[in-house]
C-alpha cells in the first residue's frame, strides 16, 4: 500500500483497559517540513510503577491503524522520528527483531508509583495520500529485565529440572544458542519429550522483554473484533456460537452464563455487501452497549490457540514461551517448592464475594490480606476484571502477582504459552506480529505453532505458505491454570500438566476452551 495521509481526518479514540489507561486529543499534523505527518496524543494509566528494587517497570504498548477504501484495517507504522516525550515520560520503539515501527512503550523516565500522565507525545508515522478513519489503542504492559533466573521446582508435575534424575530446578545464564535440551545432568530436562540437543532460536526469556500486564479484557477483544472483516469476523466465530449475520444481542461465545461473557453482536453484518458486524459489551442485557456496567474490564475467554494468534499478530506482539511464563513469574528469586506465582505456595480458597460489578472498580469484599489471592475453581466459578486483587495496601502475595508485577499468571484463566515439549514449540524462534492477518482473520507469521495448517507435533512449522495461517494447535501448552480447575496444582509457576498441542485442526474441529485468555509478549529493544 502506498497512500498518504492528509486531512482531513476522522478520528476515533478507543479506551482498551484495564486499569484504565486512556488514549485521547488524538490528531495528526505535518512535521513542519511538509515532508511527513506527526501523530499527536495524550497518555493516562493507573496503578503505574518505576522501581529501582526489582529494576523494572510497566508502561502502555501504542499503536494505530487505519481504514483503507476496501475496508480492511492496516497498522499505521511510526517511523522512528520526530518524537517528542513530555517531561518524566520515556519511550521505546520495540524494534527488535524485523518488525518495526508497528506500536511504541511508552513508561516512566524515573522511579515512581501512581497515575502516569504523559500529555502532548508527538511521533512521526507514515503519510499516505487520501482521508482516512484511524484508531488508537493501548495495552498495559510489564517491562521483565534480562538475567538468569530458575526453571522448576522440586514438587511440580511435569516440572523443568536439571538433568532426567534429579528434582533440582534449572538455571537459565544464557540466550536459546545456549541453552541445552537433554537427559544428562546439566542440561534443561523436559519429560514430555526425548528431544536432545540446542534451542538456539527459542526465547529462553534470558533477554529483556515486555508482557501485557493482564489477560486481555472483554473491551480489548471487542475492540480488535470491531477491526476485522465480515469474512475474517465469520473464521473467528465458524459458526459455532453466531455468526456476524445474528440478531441484535447475540452472544458471540455462548459462555455468559457460565463465566460473565458478555460481548454480544450490538449492529448486524451483513453477508451480501461484506458489511462486517459490531460487537458491544452488554452485562445487563438491555441492548445498550459499552455502558459503564457492562463489563469491559471482565477478562475475556472462550479461544482457541488460532484466535489467540489471530489477536496477538493484529497487535504487534507474540505468544510468550514456558520459559519466559516462569521468569515473569518467579524472577530471578530461587524457587520455592509448589509455590504460585506471589512466590508462596499458601492460597486463599474461600469463595469470593464481588462488589460494583461489571464496572471498572469491581472488587473483592472478602479477599485475603494474608495469602495468595487467585481466582481459582474453589473461590469463585467466574471470571473477573483483570488486576482485581491489587489494591492500595495490597502486597505482591495479596494481590496474588508475580514478581515483576504481572497479575493473574496464577488463575483467572489459563496462559496461552510455546512449549519445549515438542518440534512443533520448540521451532519458534520469537517471530514478533506485524498487525497484519491473512483474508480469513489468521496469523500469518513464520514458525508460529499452527502455521500452514501444520497439525504434526513433531514437525516443524516453518515459514507462512501463503495459505490459511495458524489454525493448527500443535507446540503450545497452557500455563498458570483457569478458574474452572478444582485441583490448585494447575496454578502452580513450575506445573505443566496442561498440555494441548495435539496437532488438532482447530479450523474444522472446535475445541474453544472456557478458560484460556490472551496474553502476548514483546522483546525489548
Amino acid at each position: 500500500m502506498s497512500k498518504i495521509l492528509t486531512l482531513p481526518f476522522i478520528l476515533i479514540t478507543l479506551i482498551a483497559s484495564a486499569n484504565n489507561v486512556q488514549l485521547t486529543n488524538i490528531s495528526v499534523t505535518n512535521n513542519g517540513t511538509n515532508t511527513g505527518k506527526i501523530i499527536e496524543f495524550d497518555l493516562t494509566w493507573e496503578n503505574s510503577w518505576r522501581t529501582a528494587s526489582t529494576g523494572n517497570w510497566d508502561g502502555v504498548w501504542v499503536f494505530f491503524k487505519f481504514k483503507d477504501n476496501d475496508g480492511t484495517w492496516y497498522p499505521l507504522h511510526f517511523t522512528g522520528t520526530d518524537i517528542i516525550m513530555p517531561a518524566g515520560a520515556a519511550y521505546e520503539m520495540g524494534n527488535s527483531g524485523v518488525v518495526t515501527g508497528v506500536g511504541m512503550f511508552i513508561y516512566r523516565a524515573a522511579n515512581g508509583f501512581g497515575t502516569a500522565v504523559a500529555t502532548g507525545i508527538k511521533a512521526g508515522i507514515e503519510s499516505f495520500p487520501g482521508t482516512f478513519e484511524i484508531r488508537g489503542f493501548a495495552l498495559e504492559m510489564v517491562f521483565v529485565p534480562g538475567g538468569s533466573f530458575w526453571l522448576g521446582d522440586e514438587t511440580s508435575v511435569n516440572s523443568y529440572k536439571e538433568g532426567s534424575t534429579a528434582n533440582s530446578p534449572f538455571q537459565v545464564t544464557a540466550n536459546g544458542a545456549g541453552t541445552n535440551m537433554g537427559s544428562s545432568t546439566g542440561l534443561l530436562y523436559d519429560p514430555q519429550s526425548a528431544y536432545s540437543g540446542n534451542i538456539p532460536g527459542f526465547p529462553t526469556g534470558y533477554s529483556g522483554f515486555w508482557m501485557m500486564k493482564y489477560e486481555l479484557s472483554q473491551g480489548g477483544y471487542r475492540d480488535y473484533f470491531n477491526t476485522l472483516t465480515y469474512t475474517q469476523q465469520l473464521n473467528r466465530l465458524r459458526d459455532i456460537f453466531s455468526n456476524p449475520a445474528s440478531p441484535t444481542g447475540t452472544s458471540i461465545n455462548n459462555s455468559a452464563a457460565c463465566c460473565r461473557q458478555y460481548m454480544e453482536i450490538a449492529i448486524p453484518g451483513n453477508s451480501t455487501t461484506n458489511t462486517p458486524a459490531v460487537i458491544g459489551l452488554d452485562a445487563d442485557g438491555d441492548n445498550i452497549f459499552n455502558e459503564a456496567t457492562d463489563g469491559e474490564w471482565i477478562t475475556a475467554t472462550y479461544f482457541t490457540w488460532p484466535d489467540v494468534a489471530s489477536y496477538l499478530d493484529w497487535a504487534g506482539l507474540r505468544p510468550m514461551t514456558e520459559l519466559e511464563f516462569e521468569k515473569a513469574c518467579r524472577g530471578p528469586l530461587t524457587p520455592v517448592a509448589g509455590e504460585f506465582a506471589w512466590g508462596t505456595n499458601t492460597i486463599a480458597s474461600y469463595p469470593y464475594t464481588i462488589a460494583n460489578a461489571g464496572t471498572a472498580t469491581e472488587n473483592i469484599s472478602n479477599m485475603s490480606a494474608i495469602l495468595g489471592n487467585c481466582n481459582s475453581g474453589t473461590s469463585l466459578v467466574s471470571l473477573l476484571r483483570g488486576g482485581i486483587f491489587a489494591t492500595g495496601v495490597s502486597t505482591r502475595v495479596s494481590a496474588g502477582a508475580g514478581y515483576y508485577g504481572t497479575m493473574e499468571l496464577s488463575g483467572n484463566i489459563s496462559e496461552i504459552a510455546i512449549t519445549t515439549g515438542n518440534e512443533a514449540g520448540r521451532s519458534f524462534n520469537g517471530k514478533l506480529g506485524d498487525g497484519l492477518l491473512t483474508t480469513a482473520g489468521n496469523a500469518n507469521e513464520n514458525n508460529w505453532p499452527g502455521v500452514n495448517g501444520n497439525t504434526g507435533t513433531n514437525v516443524a512449522p516453518g515459514n507462512y505458505d501463503g495459505g490459511l495461517g495458524v489454525r493448527s494447535d500443535g507446540g503450545i501448552r497452557w500455563r498458570g491454570g483457569g478458574f474452572t480447575q478444582i485441583n490448585n496444582d494447575s496454578y502452580k509457576v513450575s506445573d505443566r500438566i496442561l498440555f494441548s498441542g495435539n496437532g488438532t485442526d482447530i479450523f474444522t474441529n472446535q475445541t474453544n476452551k472456557s478458560f484460556v485468555g490472551i496474553r502476548g509478549v514483546r522483546d525489548a529493544n
